[in-house]
């Protein structure tokens, strides 16, 4: 066998074919596809769970404030047309009472608390406000709020509802009428987009003994006090506490 036949067989016999190399060349392509493709996916999962986490994250703390205020709920009295009332007012959007507020961040004291559900096209707020409180106040939803504060945003559907029991039956009611008493639990409903709710109804406690002889026998046990320092006093004896 000459040199040049022995040449041109190792050189053959080295080589690639043109079928071999672009089989190659999709495999390479193909691993490099699925691979920015995981890239992909893993960034996004990333992100929705970021979103989650904030999301729950907004829940969480916008829950635990309204918790706190209805727990703190006071139960003050006024007088309407010769009669006595509690201040509460609420129906579905709004949720109106008084609380006493710390020494920080702001002046310490009672406030009227306010609680509104705002609708906007791509997303609903549920807005704090608060005003000083004034006992001598003929309408409350005509005071100066201050103090604006998102407690909770999203696509959400939010809508408030009140236990009412009467004549040993219990029954959620969208507005509270009645002005004798204060709701025996207060309910958040968080739908989303309109649809069924999202989550469970987040059901709160008011801390307060707010029976309706406490108005209609005038005996006092209605006072508010706040440090010793007599708040509202509907009726009967001054000194009387709670």
């Amino acid at each position: 066998m000459s040199i040049c036949e022995r040449i041109e067989c190792k050189a053959g016999e080295a080589g690639f074919t043109l079928v071999e190399l672009l089989v190659a060349l999709i495999v390479i392509a193909l691993t490099l596809a699925a691979v920015v493709t995981g890239l992909r996916l893993l960034g996004r999962s990333g992100e929705r769970g970021a979103r989650l986490i904030a999301r729950q994250d907004m829940l969480s703390r916008g829950v635990d404030v309204l918790r706190r205020d209805i727990e703190r709920l006071e139960r003050v009295v006024r007088r309407r047309d010769r009669e006595f009332e509690f201040i509460f007012e609420g129906d579905e959007k709004r949720l109106t009472f008084v609380v006493i507020e710390p020494p920080v961040p702001s002046e310490p004291g009672p406030y009227f608390v306010f609680y509104s559900i705002e609708q906007g096209e791509q997303k609903t707020v549920l807005v704090r406000s608060r005003a000083p409180y004034d006992a001598a106040a003929a309408d409350i939803g005509r005071l100066r709020r201050q103090d604006d504060v998102t407690v909770l945003e999203g696509p959400y559907v939010f809508r408030f509802g009140y236990l009412q029991r009467e004549a040993g039956r219990a029954r959620w009611v969208a507005r509270w009428r009645d002005h004798n008493r204060l709701p025996a639990l207060i309910r958040l409903e968080i739908g989303v987009n309109g649809q069924a709710p999202e989550l469970p109804p987040l059901i709160f406690r008011p801390h307060v003994d707010a029976e309706q002889a406490c108005i209609k026998d005038k005996m006092g046990l209605c006072t508010l006090r706040s440090g010793g320092v007599l708040v509202a006093q509907p009726a009967g004896d001054p000194e009387r506490k709670n």
